[in-house]
């Protein structure tokens, strides 16, 4: 499969809208973080938007810009609108349940 940034593309998940249009794709990338002297490491997403997104039926699919990253989890969800003409879908990027309860627990608990 082609490449994206001199990555192979079958690594990537497609992110795509309800009618199928591709608005990004999400990597798995692994993180090494240090807390208090202990080394932790995961795996986290990784969600590259495409400024313009990819109809695959098209018979010239539009030429793949990415116009930003969303690393890791998020507290609040992204939205973003389908470029494609006559589509418009809104696809959301949701924060992990988990991760909002942690938050609301330490920062904003009385």
């Amino acid at each position: 499969m082609d490449t994206l940034d001199g990555k192979k593309l079958h690594d990537l998940k497609q992110w795509r809208d309800t009618e199928g249009h591709v608005l990004g794709v999400i990597e798995h990338v692994r993180v090494t973080v240090h807390v208090d002297g202990v080394r932790v490491r995961y795996h986290s997403p990784r969600l590259m938007l495409f400024r313009e997104a990819v109809d695959t039926q098209a018979e010239m699919p539009a030429e793949i810009d990415v116009a930003g990253t969303v690393e890791g989890r998020t507290l609040f969800s992204l939205v973003w609108k389908c470029s494609v003409p006559g589509c418009g879908r809104i696809k959301e990027w949701f924060p992990e349940k988990g991760i909002m309860e942690h938050f609301v627990k330490t920062y904003l608990a009385e």
